[in-house]
């Protein structure tokens, strides 16, 4: 059973290497500029947030809430990256969505 997506959603960006030191803000001020929230670089990643349909318009493709309150492009949690303008996408390994936690208070 599908559930329906929040107002906002977040997804993971991983940074392949850091290149030169400055990669991982570079991509964070290209995310910004492209109408996301970024977090801060912890480990290599980035969290960016948006509207699904920010998401939807900048990916491609349409996402979809699973059963467990999750959030998929297509059967896939991680994004398809081919649609993505150079800017977001060069050093960038994978945007992916999290699964939801096992524990704690569940959407129904």
């Amino acid at each position: 059973m599908r559930g329906t997506l929040p107002k906002v959603i977040s997804a993971q960006v991983l940074v392949a290497g850091n290149g030169d030191g400055t990669r991982p803000e570079r991509l964070r001020t290209a995310w910004r500029e492209a109408g996301f929230e970024a977090g801060p670089v912890v480990g290599g990643t980035f969290s960016v947030a948006a509207t699904p349909a920010r998401f939807m318009e900048v990916f491609g493709g349409k996402l979809t809430a699973d059963a467990e309150g999750g959030v998929l492009a297509g059967s896939e949690r991680a994004l398809p990256l081919d649609q993505l303008p150079r800017a977001l996408r060069e050093g960038v390994s994978l945007v992916a969505f999290g699964r939801p936690p096992s524990f704690g208070p569940r959407r129904r």
